[in-house]
């Protein structure tokens, strides 16, 4: 059984600019995503894994994937234009560069990555005072 035929569809012919031709189509294409192939995108993808695995399965919500996705383009964004600052190929000035730094350090503070601290050894002083209670 064939699919029903449609009805052609009513093409407008393209405005023409003042000369009578078309005007020429913008083939550039908005840059949406960060190409994984370039050290750029690696990074990107580095740093969402470290930041992913600070967190349990049941804690990387589509919500907190998006934070991370966003916390990692920031920081490395932000370890770049740091980068070129310091090489003098900054492409920003250092307001601009500050400002960025502070939108990373903040988007990576907003994840709520929290880093287990060791309980400290203790002191050779109380190494010692432990020791001579243990005597009899």
């Amino acid at each position: 059984m064939k699919p029903p035929k449609r009805p052609p569809i009513a093409r407008q012919p393209p405005a023409l600019l003042d000369d009578g031709s078309a005007p020429k189509r913008d083939r550039r294409r908005t840059l949406t995503r960060i190409d994984k192939r370039l050290p750029l995108g690696k990074r990107v993808v580095a740093l969402k894994a470290l930041y992913e695995s600070m967190f349990s399965a049941a804690e990387l919500t589509p919500l907190r994937r998006e934070q991370i996705a966003e916390a990692a383009q920031l920081k490395d964004l932000a370890e770049i234009e740091r980068g070129g600052w310091l090489r003098g190929e900054g492409r920003c000035n250092l307001d601009e560069l500050v400002r960025l730094e502070r939108r990373a350090a903040s988007a990576v503070k907003g994840l709520g990555i929290v880093e287990k601290t060791r309980a400290k050894p203790p002191t050779l002083l109380a190494r010692f005072a432990a020791k001579a209670a243990a005597r009899p």
